[in-house]
């Protein structure tokens, strides 16, 4: 392989990765953000596939990520420690370009 063939190659596997950490620990709702609930952190980072990381690498803290909000406009995430199994649909409200994540109950 060539060199640029080679880094074609592990950017493909990077973005598979972090494509799978979304479809299997979270579940999506695009342009829905949750409201009512304080976060446990805000944080501006470059893209989502770091929230999703943030939020499973707290999981093992005092504050439990369960659920992010994801601003695309301003690249931040709002991670919150929420019951997942009696999250309200009144918490959730329609917002253009805000894409609510939540666990995965099913892998629990």
């Amino acid at each position: 392989l060539q060199v640029a063939e080679y880094l074609n190659v592990c950017e493909i596997e990077v973005f598979v990765s972090s494509s799978s950490y979304e479809e299997i620990y979270f579940n999506r709702k695009e342009d829905t953000q949750m409201t009512g609930v304080v976060p446990s952190a805000t944080l501006t980072v470059s893209d989502v596939n770091y929230c999703l990381q943030e939020c499973l690498s707290r999981r093992s803290s005092y504050y439990y990520c369960t659920a992010f909000n994801w601003v695309t406009l301003t690249r931040s995430c709002q991670l919150f420690s929420v019951n997942t199994y009696i999250l309200q649909t009144e918490n959730l409200i329609g917002a253009p370009g805000t894409h609510f994540y939540s666990q995965n109950n099913l892998l629990l």
